[in-house]
């Protein structure tokens, strides 16, 4: 079966939208992937400093160590809060 990063990866290249799912949902296969992801990002992190695919690169853009995020602003993207 294939995993959910497999299947983004494939519409991505394809040109499709990709498909966000269900953290509840996910099967073990997932889960891992999302491991792995979040091992690289912060590997990245550490070695590249300033490599936009960086853990930290990212997080800053959600207001990490900039107090910006706007996750509880009732306003803000409904769809994005968490």
């Amino acid at each position: 079966m294939t995993t959910i990063a497999k299947l983004n990866f494939l519409r991505k290249q394809a040109g499709l939208p990709m498909i966000r799912f269900d953290l509840i949902r996910l099967r073990e296969e997932d889960i891992q992937d999302l491991r792995d992801a979040y091992a690289a990002m912060y590997e990245i992190s550490d070695i590249a400093l300033g490599d936009q695919r960086g853990y930290f690169a990212l997080a800053r853009g959600h207001g990490y160590d900039q107090d910006l995020c706007h996750d509880d602003d009732r306003t803000f993207l409904t769809w994005r809060r968490s």
